[in-house]
């Protein structure tokens, strides 16, 4: 397993949201589609937004610590029809509770939690993108980044949100090799 960051979050006009999770060590992208309404929580989260009362994620982390224990960390564990599983692990003292959950969820809950989100080396082998990208731009945004880069990067960005939007509905309508091209040039437009 390895730790992976959320490196952004591109919704569009449509009910889907392209999160893009990233494995600085192997420079590979795991494109993962959610819905609308995860996707802008995922986000939410992502850029720490302060709300005058607790979103989902912000309760379901309150009431984990509530009952003395902690989020430990997330697990994205496999992939099987286009489908990913994810695993939330709670430890209470010694005790581990792992919870199955969506990917979504999960990821949302740890950006909250502040704890890894870990990806099993078979599916970043199986889906994750590989791309070409310098490595002092990548380290530009992680000197401030804990799990996220999105805040990071909604602080740098220069690229226009409709050629992002453009990009990512592509994705779907893309061969697979078009598709490595495709995230390659959404890491360089929300990088750059």
């Amino acid at each position: 397993m390895k730790a992976l960051k959320v490196l952004y979050i591109l919704n569009s006009d449509t009910e889907t949201s392209l999160v893009l999770l990233i494995d600085l060590e192997d420079k590979k992208v795991l494109p993962i589609y959610t819905g609308k309404c995860e996707g802008n929580s995922i986000y939410l989260n992502a850029i720490q937004t302060k709300t005058p009362r607790p979103l989902t994620y912000q309760l379901m982390n309150s009431l984990v610590t509530g009952l003395r224990s902690k989020v430990k960390e997330v697990r994205i564990d496999k992939i099987k029809n286009s489908t990913y599983f994810a695993t939330v692990v709670i430890q209470n003292g010694i005790e581990e509770l792992e919870v199955d959950s969506r990917t979504s969820d999960a990821i949302a809950l740890a950006l909250v939690s502040d704890v890894p989100i870990l990806v099993d080396d078979s599916v970043i082998d199986s889906v994750g993108v590989p791309i070409e990208i310098d490595s002092d731009l990548l380290t530009r945004y992680l000197r401030k980044a804990g799990n996220s880069l999105v805040n990071e990067i909604e602080k740098n960005k220069k690229a226009k949100g409709e050629d992002l939007v453009r990009l990512s509905q592509s994705f779907t309508q893309e061969s697979i090799k078009s598709k490595q091209q495709l995230i390659s040039d959404i890491v360089h437009m929300i990088l750059s």
